[in-house]
């Protein structure tokens, strides 16, 4: 790419070197630029691609198509939570001030605040979509009693 030359006899400074190295970019940063836009473009589309054997999962939801898999559909929704999202079920401690509260997850179905119980009773054919939300986004969103997350879910119809 580029030769430091020193006379002979005479070894070059670490200066030197770093000065011809800059006297080099700078005369060559037009070509640098380019290169460097074309790799970062390359890598952009070759990373956003995704395929439909290895779609991307979000760590937040879970959706219809993930919840008709034939290891879920046979579930009650709490089983399928916990074997999709064993994370969103993990207790988080007691309340840092009281000491006192429901360490898990506050539910809400179609809007309507919900025991966590009721996830036995449900099925995921009747599920369009689940969705984890932080306890600071819940308690954002929702207000005080949402500390611990909650999870939303959204029915619809009974799907085959």
């Amino acid at each position: 790419m580029f030769a430091l030359k020193a006379p002979t006899g005479r070894s070059t400074s670490f200066r030197e070197k770093a000065a011809d190295v800059a006297s080099w970019l700078v005369t060559r940063r037009p070509a640098f630029t380019a290169m460097s836009v074309a790799f970062a473009l390359a890598a952009c589309a070759s990373g956003s691609a995704s395929t439909e054997s290895n779609p991307r999962r979000n760590a937040n939801q879970i959706t219809s198509e993930e919840l008709e898999q034939p290891v879920v559909t046979s579930l009650t929704l709490m089983d399928a939570i916990q074997r999709l999202r064993p994370n969103w079920l993990r207790s988080r401690g007691a309340n840092s001030l009281s000491g006192l509260g429901n360490p898990l997850p506050a539910l809400m179905v179609n809007e309507s605040p919900q025991p966590l119980a009721v996830l036995q009773g449900l099925r995921p054919n009747d599920v369009q979509l689940l969705e984890f939300i932080s306890g600071p986004d819940a308690t954002t969103l929702y207000g005080t009693g949402y500390v611990n997350g909650l999870i939303k879910v959204k029915t619809g119809g009974v799907r085959r």
